[in-house]
């Protein structure tokens, strides 16, 4: 605000000496004041054409001018840093809440975990981990395996996501058995494309201990209705 104000008291300054120039030479009789305004207009005018014109094209051809200015920016970020800002940016909505968590574990339990418990998260760059143990599958769905597994859980963590957030994200599964489900929400493009370029033929699918490979623990029950 100091500087539009600056800025606007400096214009009015030169306007004002301008007007008292004019003055004085038409006092000296250097010049007519009815020649200066009807000239004046003129100019006016001209500039006033001017200036409408380049609106006209600049309105014409605004997308074209913007895509431009974006593909620059970011390619001058990316020669500077060596990553794209709009690939990095995050939709925080994504991300879990503990009230998601609650939800999430209901949602598993019969369906198809046994007792289904969340063990914590991990944060990494433009993306979140789960994880998930059970005591084993549930009735029905004690002899799902492989890719039947993982396709079984994923339809229900797409589903919930797409109920509370009405979007519709990549869920990577990254580890899904009878006791076990990790799976990551990538939060920015770059969290997805960095996930596609892991998960190749990463989907363990075989049985193995509990034992929780996340590095951060939460307690649901402690915490708040944050991010988890």
């Amino acid at each position: 605000m100091n500087v539009i104000y600056i800025l606007s008291m400096q214009l009015c300054i030169v306007l004002a000496l301008y007007y008292i120039l004019i003055l004085l030479m038409h006092k000296c009789g250097v010049i007519s004041l009815d020649e200066w305004r009807k000239s004046s207009a003129k100019e006016i005018a001209h500039i006033s054409r001017f200036l409408k014109r380049i609106m006209q094209i600049l309105i014409k051809y605004m997308r074209m001018i913007l895509g431009l200015v974006i593909r620059f920016t970011r390619w001058i970020i990316r020669t500077y840093n060596g990553q794209d800002i709009l690939e990095m940016m995050q939709n925080p909505i994504l991300a879990l809440t503990d009230t998601d968590i609650i939800e999430l574990t209901r949602r598993l339990s019969g369906n198809p975990y046994d007792s289904p418990t969340y063990t914590g998260y991990l944060q990494d760059i433009g993306v979140n981990h789960y994880e998930f143990c059970a005591l084993d599958l549930k009735g029905a769905y004690s002899s799902l395996t492989g890719e039947k597994l993982v396709t079984k859980v994923l339809y229900v963590v797409r589903n919930y996501i797409l109920e509370t957030r009405r979007i519709q994200v990549d869920v990577f599964i990254e580890t899904a058995t009878s006791t076990r489900l990790v799976f990551a929400i990538p939060l920015s493009e770059y969290g997805r494309k960095s996930m596609l370029q892991k998960q190749s033929h990463d989907i363990s699918a075989s049985p193995e201990d509990s034992t929780s490979m996340l590095t951060e623990q939460i307690n649901i029950m402690d915490a708040g209705d944050d991010e988890p």
